[in-house]
């Protein structure tokens, strides 16, 4: 069966020497895969369709259960090429990429997630903060995947604020008492912060504290990688060119 939909280009790595896997995000299918035959080829049809973020209309043939399908067709729908010849967007486009990589599974459609990099994707290119779209996007990536505490309400004795991330759970320093070496303490403000991300669109967010988006960073990459169960490739690039800026 074919079936067309429109996806955001996560990955595209050669197979062979004329072929290519594509990855790619759909609204209504998911994370899905695809051989593009002959997207190595000079000349070949395919043209910048499978640069990084790209947004498509891709058409892909799968027999039932298969897990790698192939690539029909693929109509560039918008590119992202040139707002990622600045380096620091580049890195940003590639931590996006890998953030949808490692938290979704295949075939698990989840339209917010799709609306939520088309979101990030035209807030870029309208100029915003790359680190605050970072952010934006990680608490609503593990909102939507379901791996985001409250950021409001301790889960224990559901009274008290929380302040303190223990393993994947945000506590209040009561009952998260006696602190442990591993809890990452959480200042009020930073939550604060986080919340404002969470109930807000991008061009509607005023400028947040350099401190509390780096402290949101560092909340976001202790809950992915306990998701993940391991550490993502692209953040320790994102930081080394945001240093260099």
């Amino acid at each position: 069966m074919i079936r067309t939909m429109d996806a955001v280009v996560l990955r595209a790595f050669p197979l062979g020497e004329n072929d290519r896997i594509v990855i790619a995000y759909a609204a209504d299918q998911g994370k899905v895969k695809g051989v593009a035959k002959g997207a190595r080829k000079r000349g070949q049809r395919w043209g910048a369709a499978f640069e990084p973020l790209s947004q498509v209309r891709l058409s892909l043939y799968a027999r039932p259960g298969a897990e790698l399908g192939r690539v029909t067709g693929c109509e560039l729908l918008r590119s992202h090429v040139r707002m990622q010849s600045d380096p620091v967007h580049a890195a940003i486009c590639a931590y996006l990429a890998e953030l949808t990589l490692e938290l979704t599974v295949e075939h698990d459609p989840q339209p917010a997630l799709y609306r939520l990099l088309l979101h990030a994707l035209e807030a870029l290119e309208r100029g915003s903060e790359p680190t605050l779209v970072a952010r934006y996007v990680e608490l609503w990536m593990l909102r939507i995947s379901g791996h985001l505490p409250d950021l409001t309400r301790c889960p224990v004795c559901l009274e008290r604020a929380p302040g303190r991330l223990r393993g994947a759970e945000l506590l209040c320093r009561t009952c998260a008492a006696p602190k442990l070496s591993t809890d990452l303490e959480i200042p009020a403000a930073v939550l604060s912060a986080g919340q404002k991300l969470l109930t807000n669109r991008i061009e509607r967010l005023g400028p947040l504290p350099a401190a509390d988006l780096a402290q949101l960073g560092r909340l976001a990459a202790w809950l992915i990688e306990t998701v993940v169960e391991k550490p993502l490739k692209t953040p320790a690039v994102v930081a080394r060119l945001l240093r260099s800026r």
